[in-house]
């Protein structure tokens, strides 16, 4: 245990408990107030005990639940006194929306290549044979899209 290197976690709790934290941020969260949001004031923990993703039921006070990354600054729009979260997480300054949309287009043309190309080689077998060998691929394809988007900084969008 000696020789064990701390977590981030770890770390930062260290740092809290010695003083050590720094100058702290100024936190903002866009659900503040909001019943199926998680709170400043509660623990992670605490807000999943109140609203345990597993059992939740959808209402119309809970549609879904959310949890504000605290850290993150605001859009233009919540720092001018809107309230109200605007539905899109603030963009990553070194975010390529544009180029995401490109290449998460390509990709999605390249499965619909490969989908109509294996539905033509296998036809006339069983059609859960053509769904497992088609997603196989589609597996594959997803996983270059979410590639493709933590490279070009696109991992923030919706959050309703």
């Amino acid at each position: 245990m000696k020789h064990k290197t701390p977590s981030l976690t770890e770390i930062a709790n260290v740092n809290m408990q010695s003083g050590n934290a720094g100058n702290a941020a100024t936190l903002y969260n866009a659900y503040e107030g909001n019943f199926a949001g998680r709170q400043l004031t509660e623990t992670v923990d605490d807000f999943l005990e109140r609203l345990p993703p597993a059992t939740t039921q959808a209402t119309d006070l809970v549609r879904w639940i959310y949890i504000w990354n605290p850290y993150q600054k605001a859009s233009k729009r919540e720092e001018h006194g809107h309230k109200e979260a605007t539905g899109e997480a603030p963009p990553d300054e070194e975010s390529d929306w544009a180029q995401l949309v490109v290449l998460g287009g390509n990709l999605l043309e390249e499965l619909t290549t490969i989908q109509n190309t294996i539905e033509k080689q296998k036809a006339g077998q069983a059609k859960a044979t053509i769904t497992k060998t088609v997603n196989i691929q589609k597996d594959k394809i997803v996983k270059k899209l979410l590639e493709t988007a933590v490279e070009l900084h696109c991992t923030s969008g919706k959050v309703r």
